[in-house]
């Protein structure tokens, strides 16, 4: 990777990303209507039929194989960059067996949710209904009438477990978590068949003719010499074998799908009148010829290479949570220079082939069945850009690609792909001022600050060398992985909110009116705010072993029940050909790779809530415990005064001692007990995680009025270490220092702070300059990930008034940002209310 080198701000602020071309194609994207795909839901059961008896590893590499190889292609006029999802514009992918009962519920109710919006259903013509519908059907019939992860639950811990689950008593929250979902064909919580896949440096590099060779010689040397040095036995020695095989599948149909696209490309040329767009047909038709089986020779090639890849990535499974681009900067700028010494390309050009891949990469949309008030990231596919970032000797890799796709980023203003800067203190400064710049124009939160030095350090301080400690990219909502790995996210949390709501119930659940956690005491009886703290302290105790179980029990039923995908082999190949695994089975080179995270929130709303008892109960005694319990159990009914008390008692985010010092220990004292019990899987500590998104929501709708006179069923706080909405009223600094006091990130993957400052923030050079020594000192504090939301108040009720209006209006959620009509109403309302700070 090339260090970083001067970039003049004139030349790149000078191109024009949206051309003519993208101009039209955008338009077309925006006025096409969505609709469901069924062509590779139809390709994928045929082809389990015809591979019936087969090793399940080869049934899914065949069943991509025949999406790949006969799935309708399109090609549009005037694209540089080409491959779609779907035979539509605005297609939404899905496959039956992955959920068929859901599907069904889809078919019977008329109303197709996609991922992309939470407030729109997706068309269907009527004879894609009808195979739709008998799709789902034949896959409903052939599911197992049980969960097979249910089922383990129950065996190893009883029935009892299940009231702790996300759509119960949510004591237990995330995609997995969940009672009643349709687990599909594999009992995956995500059905994607063998991990989230990204897109591969190396395989771009080194072409895929390169892997595959890898593979047959792979192969070829275990039949001759045998394979007890990597396999470890006889079972896992065969399963390998199966699995080079699917990964020479996956890749020589990878490669006649490019080409398929070279065919289609020509044809079209071969009856195109335009010399300019014949000529343009033609260099897609060489490009996807050479690409992916080979190294792109140019940056054109490059692309389009990145392209396919993410493609592929979503054909294989519809259902993967995300798919992350990557590192783009560092993937693209060798081929881009090379070509801009050589004369074969100019910031103009280059510009335009990355605001075509932009609109590429938004193309993809898939439907959706989780329940509306569970879906963790509405409004998002979550394909991550990074940026930036340092080597091995801390040079600086900033470079003129940083540049462009930001400014792309800023000039499209497509709600995807969203985009994280990996900030080092190092970095040119008038890069910051640009990535700032960007963000006012974009207007919707991109791009993101990632501390890059906390992100290379947490995984050198578990023994990971730095040559690929470095190497990191933002997935997921809020996670990151290394290059050599692949994102694993917070699929298993804990809602620490639900469990203070305990502490306040002596263990006592209000909603399912069950006794799920252990008797800590009566409150009323407390003397003093440390037993409350202890109280919960206790029910975490509980819990956490308990989690940790869960999670091991679903990640093993579901490894057993599935397929290693060949796809994913191919995308880690340095490290799955010679494992013969691929990263979630245990072919990651560091045991990091091979489990997902643990995961909490909620400690800004216990702090706020313990913050308010101790004020009023304990030390002004304003109000008994009793009165104030009452009140909340009552959710605040009759009861204004005392909320209006508890509103105003201290509030985390304004650099008060009062209420961050409770904030310090429980942010001190949760990662200590969660990381108490190991991880099974790797026999380490486990990765803590943080999330954000909209899960605020979800878990809010199961927790009762709380102390700090939030009311029953509204939102929880919306990130790790953001403020309650409102309450930080002491500016931006404050709420800076209060989420720095304590190297509370260091333990916690995901712990970020959403701030939302007036249009008028960014209006000056100088302004300018005041917001990056805003996130300059949040990250020499030890912040982890900051993002800034630029809009009015104003223009976000008016656009809840009148979306038609406002089509276009972009918001930064969690760690995504979408447009705001497609949001759920009640998470319109909470960025709505969030604290909107100015600048002087």
């Amino acid at each position: 990777m090339a260090i970083a080198t001067k970039v003049d701000p004139r030349e790149i602020q000078s191109v024009q990303v949206l051309t003519p071309r993208l101009l039209k194609l955008k338009a077309e994207w925006e006025a096409a209507e969505p609709q469901v795909y069924v062509d590779d839901t139809l390709l994928f059961t045929k082809s389990w039929q015809e591979t019936e008896g087969l090793p399940v590893d080869i049934r899914w590499a065949k069943a991509l194989e025949k999406r790949l190889l006969e799935c309708p292609l399109l090609i549009r006029d005037g694209e540089l960059i080409v491959g779609s999802l779907t035979k539509f514009i605005r297609g939404n992918g899905t496959l039956c067996a992955m959920k068929p009962r859901e599907i069904l519920e889809m078919c019977n109710s008329g109303r197709f949710a996609r991922k992309t919006s939470d407030t729109e259903s997706t068309k269907i013509a009527p004879e894609d209904l009808a195979a739709l519908k008998e799709d789902a059907e034949y896959w409903a019939e052939h599911m197992p009438r049980v969960s097979t992860v249910n089922a383990a639950l129950e065996y190893d811990l009883g029935p009892g477990v299940f009231d702790l689950l996300f759509d119960r008593a949510c004591i237990f929250e995330g995609r997995g978590v969940r009672y009643k979902m349709d687990r599909g064909l594999f009992q995956n919580y995500s059905a994607y068949g063998g991990g989230v896949a990204q897109v591969s440096v190396k395989c771009v590099d080194h072409g895929l003719n390169y892997v595959i060779d890898l593979c047959k010689k792979e192969r070829a040397r275990m039949v001759a010499e045998g394979d007890n040095a990597h396999s470890h036995g006889s079972a896992q020695f065969l399963r390998k074998y199966w699995l080079l095989e699917a990964c020479i599948i996956s890749c020589e149909a990878f490669i006649k799908y490019a080409k398929r696209h070279a065919d289609l490309a020509r044809e079209l040329a071969a009856a195109e009148n335009r010399p300019e767009r014949r000529a343009e047909l033609l260099r897609i038709a060489e490009a996807c010829e050479r690409v992916p089986g080979e190294p792109p020779r140019d940056f054109f090639e490059a692309v389009q290479c990145v392209r396919l890849y993410h493609l592929v990535c979503w054909k294989e499974s519809s259902d993967r949570p995300e798919v992350p681009v990557g590192r783009l900067d560092q993937l693209l700028y060798k081929y881009y220079e090379a070509d801009k010494k050589a004369g074969k390309v100019t910031a103009q050009e280059a510009a335009e082939l990355l605001g075509a891949l932009w609109l590429k990469i938004r193309e993809c949309e898939n439907l959706v069945t989780i329940p509306r008030e569970q879906r963790a990231a509405p409004g998002s596919l979550l394909p991550n850009i990074t940026l930036c970032g340092v080597n091995e000797k801390g040079e600086d890799l900033t470079n003129e690609i940083s540049w462009l796709v930001l400014e792309a980023m800023a000039q499209i203003k497509l709600s995807e792909p969203a985009i994280y800067v990996r900030y080092n203190p190092d970095m040119d400064p008038d890069f910051v001022i640009h990535a700032l710049r960007c963000n006012r124009e974009f207007g919707g939160g991109n791009p993101a600050f990632l501390n890059d030095r906390l992100g290379t350090q947490r995984y050198l301080d578990r023994g990971v060398p730095i040559e690929d400690a470095c190497n990191w990219n933002a997935s997921g909502c809020l996670g990151y992985h290394l290059d050599c790995m692949e994102h694993l996210g917070g699929g298993h949390n804990i809602n620490q909110t639900k469990l203070f709501e305990l502490a306040l119930n002596d263990g006592y659940d209000p909603r399912t009116k069950k006794q799920l956690g252990p008797h800590t005491g009566d409150p009323r009886t407390f003397t003093g705010i440390e037993q409350l703290e202890e109280a919960y302290f206790k029910q975490l105790e509980y819990f956490v072993p308990i989690l940790h179980k869960v999670k091991l029990l679903s990640l093993a039923t579901e490894i057993t029940d599935g397929p290693m995908s060949g796809l994913r082999c191919a995308m880690q190949y340095e490290d799955c050909i010679r494992e013969g695994l691929t990263p979630k089975e245990g072919g990651a080179r560091y045991p990091e790779g091979r489990t997902s995270w643990l995961g909490s929130r909620g400690m800004v709303d216990m702090a706020d809530s313990m913050a308010a008892v101790k004020k009023l109960v304990f030390d002004t005694k304003k109000v008994t415990m009793d009165t104030l319990l009452d009140a909340c159990a009552k959710n605040w009914e009759g009861c204004d005064e005392l909320r209006q008390l508890c509103l105003n008692a201290p509030k985390y985010g304004n650099d008060d001692e009062y209420v961050d010092e409770i904030y310090d220990k429980l942010s001190t004292r949760v990662p200590e007990i969660m990381q108490r019990w190991i991880d099974p899987i790797t026999g380490k500590k486990p990765m803590l995680f943080i999330g954000a998104a909209a899960g605020h929501i979800s878990i809010g709708k199961a927790i009762g009025a709380l102390p700090n006179g939030r009311l029953s069923g509204s939102p929880t706080n919306d990130a790790a270490c953001s403020v309650m909405p409102g309450m930080d009223t002491n500016g931006p600094t404050a709420a800076i220092n209060s989420a720095t006091n304590g190297p509370y990130a260091k333990e916690f993957v995901g712990y970020a702070m959403n701030m939302k400052f007036s249009k008028t923030i960014l209006n000056t050079d100088e302004k300018l300059q005041k917001l990056a020594w805003l996130i300059k000192a949040f990250m020499k504090r030890g912040g982890w990930h900051i993002q800034f939301n630029i809009h009015s108040r104003e223009e976000l009720l008016d656009a809840q008034k009148c979306p038609e209006n406002h089509k276009n209006l972009l918001v930064r959620v969690g760690g995504y940002s979408a447009y705001f009509i497609d949001l759920p109403r009640e998470l319109q309302n909470e960025i709505v209310q969030r604290t909107m700070h100015e600048m002087v």
